[in-house]
């Protein structure tokens, strides 16, 4: 995966993101969720570990 700066979940968007996942979550009555990025899911994923979100908790991208 290539991450750069414009990608659309780019860390300087972060705060109208999590307006609208939480918007989303809402709307459909899911637990908390937790807000990744590019940048975060690649690095999780070169580890070669699975990201799981807490208990309660679905991963969002």
């Amino acid at each position: 995966m290539r991450v750069h700066g414009k990608n659309q979940s780019y860390g300087a968007r972060q705060e109208e993101r999590a307006l609208f996942l939480e918007r989303l979550r809402a709307k459909h009555g899911l637990g908390p969720l937790v807000l990744k990025d590019h940048l975060s899911l690649a690095l999780e994923g070169s580890t070669g570990k699975p990201s799981h979100p807490g208990p309660g908790q679905h991963r969002v991208v």
